[in-house]
């Protein structure tokens, strides 16, 4: 059973945290000190999962006897990363950049059980946005602030106002693909 032992999120994200909390798990917060800069040539899907495992890794090689959930999003368009904004004028250029088309969100995740094979996966989710303007974009930045948040949104936060349709997981969007957990919950048990 995956409470059997501890459990430990290796993040501090406020978004993570929240979504594994809504799920159902006790678990502690720690941050995996990690380089996450990408391979030469490292796709989007490659990166997000090395680095989810890499978390889990960092954290279980301190903390032997519990069970690490690691994860990494990204935000893509045709294969480029785009991250948290600089500034004001990057978030803009970003979302003009998203305007009427469809990105990827792709979360690596990385379960670590000690009695159990690990549990890496990767979710996409896709992210349709409606034309957006300038004044759209400022009346959205009005509400929101885009310079914590890669790709310089947050669907939880009147996501409505820029967002067409998503197909796949919201969580996934959000931070972390929690609905995903019980396959590895039922792999346990076979």
């Amino acid at each position: 059973m995956l409470n059997s032992f501890p459990i430990l999120l290796a993040s501090r994200s406020p978004r993570r945290k929240e979504l594994l909390t809504q799920a159902g798990y006790q678990f502690t917060c720690c941050e995996a000190n990690i380089n996450e800069t990408p391979l030469l040539d490292e796709k989007p899907t490659d990166l997000v999962l090395r680095l989810s495992s890499l978390k889990a890794k960092t954290i279980q090689n301190q903390n032997p006897n519990t069970i690490i959930i690691g994860s990494d999003t990204m935000v893509t368009l045709n294969e480029k990363i785009y991250g948290k904004p600089q500034n004001r004028l990057d978030a803009i250029q970003m979302l003009q950049t998203f305007s009427e088309k469809t990105q990827q969100v792709i979360t690596g995740v990385c379960i670590l059980h000690p009695n159990y094979p690990d549990w890496i996966r990767c979710i996409t989710t896709e992210v349709t946005f409606k034309k957006l303007t300038i004044e759209i974009i400022k009346k959205y930045f009005a509400l929101v602030n885009p310079l914590d948040k890669a790709g310089a949104y947050g669907i939880q936060s009147h996501g409505n106002q820029i967002i067409a349709s998503i197909s796949g997981s919201l969580n996934n969007v959000i931070g972390l693909p929690t609905e995903a957990f019980p396959e590895y919950i039922k792999s346990m048990r076979l």
